[in-house]
């Protein structure tokens, strides 16, 4: 409501509420922006890198995406990225905190997106371990920050979120090679995109 960052905190702030923190309920899964934090930051550490640089070297250069980026504090929004605005209409910061990044904090373009997608869903994926099934209690199949499930008969796996004013799904069926990503600015996180994004996804079959 107040337009600021969402979560502003910077890596140091993570690693202590990551020490102060406690495992309730093993063995069930419930997601947590700093446990998806966490896998962001472990992964760049194996790769000899931050979290920004990871995305530009993992993602960015390989795939030829030029506005995809992990955006930084005090890092100005590019000409034609879209500016999400609060409940009041007034203008809402962008999520930069370092922190919490890999929660939430990369932006693109349309395209940049249409290609990660793409590759996502290709015979010869780069990414494939991404989707490898990690966790699975009565409720969810975890994968490396996707969801799992079987829907109309085909496995799906899916990931969706909300930050600074921007609502985002997408949904891969890989086993037909179709999927759907769907964007919207909103300053109302309970933006029901998701269903959108599966009659989008049972169109493309």
């Amino acid at each position: 409501m107040t337009g600021g960052d969402p979560q502003p905190e910077n890596l140091a702030d993570l690693m202590n509420q990551l020490r102060r923190s406690r495992v309730r309920h093993a063995g069930r899964f419930s997601y947590s922006n700093l446990a998806a934090s966490a896998l962001g930051h472990a992964l760049a550490a194996a790769d000899g890198a931050d979290y920004p640089t990871l995305v530009r070297n993992r993602l960015t250069i390989p795939l030829g995406c030029s506005r995809l980026r992990a955006q930084q504090p005090a890092q100005r929004n590019l000409p034609h990225d879209l500016n999400a605005v609060t409940v009041w209409g007034t203008d809402q910061l962008p999520w930069t905190g370092q922190g919490y990044g890999p929660a939430g904090v990369i932006r693109g373009s349309a395209h940049d997106f249409a290609t990660v997608m793409s590759t996502l869903l290709a015979d010869d994926c780069v990414y494939e371990d991404a989707f490898r099934v990690r966790f699975t209690d009565d409720t969810e199949s975890v994968a490396a920050g996707w969801f799992v499930e079987d829907k109309s008969d085909r496995p799906l796996v899916w990931h969706n979120g909300y930050a600074s004013g921007f609502g985002a799904h997408m949904v891969l069926d890989r086993q037909r090679r179709r999927g759907a990503f769907i964007s919207v600015v909103s300053p109302y996180p309970d933006a029901d995109i998701e269903p959108v994004a599966m009659t989008m996804l049972d169109a493309a079959v």
